[in-house]
């Protein structure tokens, strides 16, 4: 009688695509959270932190491909390596969804970062270590054609009431508040970007209105000539939450 002999299955070769895909995505993330530490600590300026995350973003773009393609000669010749590649998928999609949304950016907003809600007589800094020169009507001209709605909040109540309130929501926003004149309604702030940690200084000026007040807001940044509609998005949701929580 002779013994049958049991057969175990081949075992799938492994995919080097996945492997490939997610040693990049791991390169990738990490250069591009040196790149803010670097610029954050000193250790380079603007333009090599800037070179850096291009090319860290770039590279996190082929992960994100490779990735793509191991998944799918995973799934169709059945080959190991599927939690890798999955991996390398899940860590590029924010880097590459931030760097296509940038990439959108220069062809969606004006280059400007300047931002304010009173173009004529816009609020002025005085804490800022930086100059406080507006750009003129040139830059007025071209936030009115791309932010038309960015204009000055007129409000019921009165400029104390409006100053409190508006201070509230500066410090729950995790502002940096640089220098406060509540006797002429003016405070003035700094945010942070989160990776590289740009800085866009930002003055609120709140004037008697009969009753009521005018709360006028400038946001601009530091570094760079556009800014990717960051601060008139600042100031549209600081507005907005100035008017829930004014009642107006």
């Amino acid at each position: 009688m002779s013994e049958s002999v049991i057969q175990t299955p081949p075992t799938p070769p492994s995919s080097k695509l996945s492997i490939c895909s997610l040693v990049l995505a791991i390169i990738a993330i990490c250069g591009l959270f040196l790149a803010g530490v670097g610029y954050r600590e000193d250790w380079w300026g603007v333009l090599p932190g800037v070179i850096l995350a291009v090319i860290f973003s770039t590279l996190a773009a082929i992960a994100f491909v490779l990735s793509l393609i191991a998944l799918a000669a995973i799934l169709l010749k059945k080959r190991r390596g599927l939690l890798s590649a999955i991996l390398a998928f899940i860590i590029t999609v924010p880097m590459v969804g931030v760097g296509a949304e940038m990439l959108y950016g220069q062809f969606e907003y004006p280059l400007i970062n300047d931002i304010t809600t009173d173009t004529q007589n816009p609020p002025m800094y005085w804490a800022a270590p930086v100059a406080t020169n507006y750009g003129g009507a040139a830059v007025a001209q071209q936030q009115r054609q791309s932010y038309p709605d960015i204009v000055p909040l007129h409000l019921s109540t009165p400029p104390d009431t409006t100053y409190n309130i508006a201070l509230s929501l500066i410090r729950s926003r995790g502002w940096q508040i640089l220098g406060q004149r509540p006797e002429v309604g003016e405070v003035e702030a700094v945010a942070y970007s989160r990776l590289f940690g740009f800085a866009d200084d930002i003055v609120i000026r709140i004037t008697p209105d009969g009753t009521g007040s005018i709360l006028d807001m400038r946001s601009r940044s530091r570094v760079g000539e556009g800014d990717l509609g960051v601060n008139a998005a600042r100031i549209e949701a600081f507005l907005d939450d100035m008017r829930s929580d004014t009642g107006n």
